[in-house]
């Protein structure tokens, strides 16, 4: 139900001798200049005028009218006040914080984004200029097919890098670092290709602001980008992203997507976390992004919120092999770097 009318309030209070008119015996009232308003929900929306009325007793009465024409042509002005409006103030102040809102919340999501390109392209060339036997290369289509090209690297030379090469019509999603693994694996037809290293560093995108339309890598007419680099040589961890923090307790979610191992230690470098964890534990290899298999919770307390810590995981694969990452970050935000 939608509640309007129109109310008034009291501008000022005038006795009879400043109006100029009869007190007469009674010296128990006063004469107020009262403004309308039209509200909405009880809120002021708009003037509508003002009115002459008379108190007494606490209580108003009707001015007698031809004693309201009478002030009426007196010329008795008084302005009305800004809080007659305060519905459309109200609105207008709603429509301008939930605005200023929407722009800092763009601008505070546009900087995440930014901040994760930087790291993911950080990541990239992390990758490329360590680039071994068996890394795979998963390289986005940008112009002149919907193909994803994908490479193993056989050998790697002082400017070149000797690849196999496989084109799926896979999607995205699909292409997991497991499955680009199992499908060449599987396959037992390949072309061998040499790409220059400078061709492959052009065809990283390096520029938030701009799209990247690409790098012609092959002679074909078709224009790529490196989009992910994998190192399946273990296990590998990503940083998803999530996780949380309350009453000190702190938790980071990764997930990965390499070889299953087990989370044998965590070692502090920065910072006092108490882990709260039972080791060794094991960690799965995820298929896409939603695979529980994969996803691994470091949790701790005794953190503050908004303070730098560093630490480092300690990994053995199915192989036996110890593998070991650094992490470093702040809160949510965070790098992940293998060191072997």
């Amino acid at each position: 139900m939608i509640v309007f009318g129109w109310n008034h309030f009291r501008l000022k209070s005038f006795s009879a001798q400043e109006l100029g008119l009869s007190q007469g015996h009674d010296q128990r009232y006063t004469i107020e200049l009262r403004q309308k308003y039209f509200h909405l929900f009880w809120i002021p929306f708009f003037g509508i005028g003002k009115k002459w009325t008379i108190r007494k007793d606490n209580k108003l009465y009707e001015m007698p009218a031809e004693h309201a024409a009478y002030l009426d042509s007196q010329n008795y002005k008084l302005r009305t006040p800004w809080y007659t409006f305060s519905g459309p103030i109200l609105l207008v102040s709603i429509f301008l914080f939930w605005n200023i809102s929407e722009q800092v919340d763009a601008a505070r999501y546009r900087r995440e984004a930014k901040n994760n390109f930087e790291k993911q392209i950080k990541g990239l060339d992390r990758l490329y200029l360590a680039a071994a036997s068996s890394d795979y290369y998963k390289l986005q289509p940008q112009k002149g097919t919907d193909k994803y090209v994908l490479l193993q690297v056989q050998e790697v030379k002082p400017k070149e890098i000797v690849f196999k090469k496989i084109v799926t019509g896979l999607s995205d999603y699909e292409l997991t670092a497991r499955k680009i693994e199992s499908l060449f694996s599987r396959s037992t037809s390949f072309d061998t290709i040499v790409v220059s290293k400078a061709m492959l560093d052009k065809a990283v995108e390096r520029q938030f602001d701009k799209q990247y339309v690409g790098t012609d890598l092959f002679d074909d007419g078709t224009e790529y980008i490196v989009k992910d680099i994998y190192k399946l040589n273990g296990p590998m961890l990503v940083d998803r992203g999530t996780g949380g923090y309350y009453s000190g307790r702190l938790n980071l979610e990764l997930m990965n997507y390499g070889w299953p191992a087990s989370l044998l230690r965590i070692e502090n470098k920065y910072g006092k976390l108490n882990w709260e964890m039972e080791f060794p534990t094991a960690v799965g290899s995820a298929e896409n992004e939603y695979d529980p298999n994969g996803k691994l919770v470091l949790a701790a307390n005794n953190y503050e919120m908004n303070t730098p810590y560093e630490f480092e995981l300690v990994m053995r694969d199915s192989l036996a092999r110890e593998h070991r990452y650094n992490v470093k970050g702040n809160y949510m935000d965070k790098t992940i770097t293998q060191l072997y």
